[in-house]
């Protein structure tokens, strides 16, 4: 049966966080639109090519839609995944942490066992003030319906005072895919990571998602910083500087991916 838990490798002071009920904004209209001064584009769902989300048929109305207290059955045909996004949150009080879960509309949501009351695509979810500096965490519980029963798949979700976290439900076939992504793209700087999600695609390879190949790489052309799938892509982007600078103007222009849950 699953039940929301303090994750064992929290500090102490993550049980201070994870006793406090996190407030949350207002229901939004918009599903995946960003936090004020996010641009689009950088949330997962948004990010990732070919994203997969929750595409099960209506499954009636009234009760069917009220999930259980408890949930005991595990999911098969989905998961979820957890990315932070590399943006502050600096919106109002830049020592609060926000999760945003982009989850079926009908589906249940707890923080530390502490149920949630906000339905719909997306939600937002702000901490209490956390001091700077200092790691915390919550053990977030999602739960939705899946072939007929209610599933629910339980994270850890950690966070420091301005993060911007993304708790989202994606095909269980494409989890591994999304996850090595943003490895990959955690693994540059923060500043980095940001042009490079707003870049989205390879500079020479235009049909490489950055982060799908390894770490993207880095180079400087006429002074500007251009993103790559790989390092076998460095020589023609700098024999062709021009081309290279046009690639990468296109592919900022390009829709975002998609944002149904």
């Amino acid at each position: 049966m699953f039940r929301s838990r303090l994750h064992p490798g929290w500090t102490s002071g993550a049980l201070a966080l994870s006793l406090a009920v996190l407030v949350a904004s207002a229901p939004v209209t918009s599903a995946g639109g960003p936090p004020y001064g996010i641009p689009s584009g950088v949330m997962p769902w948004e990010y990732y090519q070919y994203y997969k989300g929750y595409k099960e048929p209506p499954h009636g109305s009234g009760s069917r839609l009220i999930p259980p207290r408890t949930v005991s059955q595990t999911p098969k045909k989905y998961t979820v995944q957890v990315a932070r996004i590399p943006y502050r949150h600096t919106a109002d009080d830049g020592n609060v942490a926000v999760v945003m879960a982009h989850v079926p509309a009908e589906a249940a949501i707890w923080f530390d066992d502490t149920a949630t009351r906000l339905r719909g695509a997306l939600r937002y979810f702000k901490s209490p003030p956390l001091t700077p500096g200092r790691s915390y965490g919550y053990s977030v519980q999602v739960a939705w319906y899946e072939d007929g029963e209610w599933v629910a798949k339980t994270v850890s979700v950690p966070v420091r005072a301005g993060d911007i976290q993304c708790v989202y439900i994606v095909q269980a076939d494409q989890a591994d895919e999304l996850a090595a992504i943003t490895a990959n793209l955690e693994k540059l700087s923060p500043e980095d990571q940001r042009l490079a999600m707003q870049q989205k695609l390879c500079a020479v390879q235009s049909d490489k998602l950055l982060g799908s190949m390894g770490v993207p790489v880095k180079v400087m052309v006429k002074d500007q910083p251009v993103f790559l799938c790989c390092a076998g892509c460095v020589k023609k982007a700098q024999s062709n500087p021009d081309q290279t600078l046009a690639n990468v103007q296109k592919s900022r222009a390009k829709p975002t991916g998609s944002a149904s849950p």
